[in-house]
């Protein structure tokens, strides 16, 4: 008797994993081989203001790296605000930040402090100092090419997107090859469809905007994430384009 009801239990046990596989292998199916297409076409005088937000802690190796990536940006002059968002570091990464602002040209520099870690509360401060509505955040160790803002920018004065982040090359961490491959193409295929909710957080742009009103949360990670199902509970798309490739540890993409 025991030994029937174990083996009902077991083949209970299997089924349930079964049918539990199926919404996400359907889901896989749907939207793999889907990508959203992309029109970067745009004169500079219809590229709209943008404020791109560096939050920072102990990022001392990177600060010249990264501040010098993004003054070679190709946007259009005079359109450009960069805030550097530092929590607390103790490592002189402020001091860099602030010496290398004489190498930024015409990019408008502004290094603000933040009394609590955390990367959210640091986006938060930063966009209460944003002029304008289409903001980027990036993290200061990861790279992306010249054009990284511009096609951000492009995607996002589009009335119905209001948010869209990059994407990481399959091939970024050799590890993670397999990983990275099946988790871009379920991401592009939800963007294609209408909307992905998981972001890439080493750049991602959105429209304030877009927001409506809502913060993102300072006691829950994701902060990328946290933006793309706002932008889309107030019924804007979140994409992940496929054209605006990221690498980590910034190594700049060929």
């Amino acid at each position: 008797m025991l030994v029937q009801v174990g083996e009902n239990l077991l083949l209970l046990g299997f089924l349930l994993l079964i049918f539990a596989n199926i919404p996400p292998l359907l889901h896989f199916q749907k939207t793999r081989k889907l990508t959203p297409k992309f029109n970067f076409e745009i004169e500079d005088n219809l590229l709209p203001q943008v404020t791109v937000i560096l939050p920072v802690r102990n990022e001392s190796k990177n600060m010249q790296p990264k501040l010098k990536e993004i003054s070679e940006f190709e946007y259009p002059s005079g359109k450009m605000t960069l805030i550097v968002a530092d929590s607390l570091s103790d490592d002189g990464t402020a001091e860099i930040a602030e010496e290398f602002f004489q190498n930024m040209g015409d990019i408008k520099c502004r290094l603000i402090s933040i009394e609590e870690p955390g990367k959210s509360r640091a986006i938060n401060t930063a966009l209460e100092f944003s002029k304008s509505d289409l903001v980027v955040i990036m993290d200061s160790d990861a790279s992306c090419n010249p054009d990284c803002l511009r096609r951000l920018a492009s995607v996002l004065v589009q009335d119905d997107i209001g948010a869209v982040c990059g994407m990481i090359s399959d091939s970024a961490v050799s590890s993670q090859v397999a990983y990275r491959s099946r988790f871009n193409e379920i991401r592009l295929g939800e963007s294609d469809l209408d909307s992905t909710p998981i972001f890439e957080g080493s750049i991602y742009g959105f429209k304030i905007s877009s927001l409506e009103g809502l913060r993102i949360s300072e006691t829950n990670n994701a902060d990328d994430s946290q933006v793309a199902i706002m932008v889309r509970s107030n019924g804007f798309r979140a994409l992940m384009c496929n054209k605006i490739p990221i690498i980590e540890n910034t190594s700049i993409v060929s």
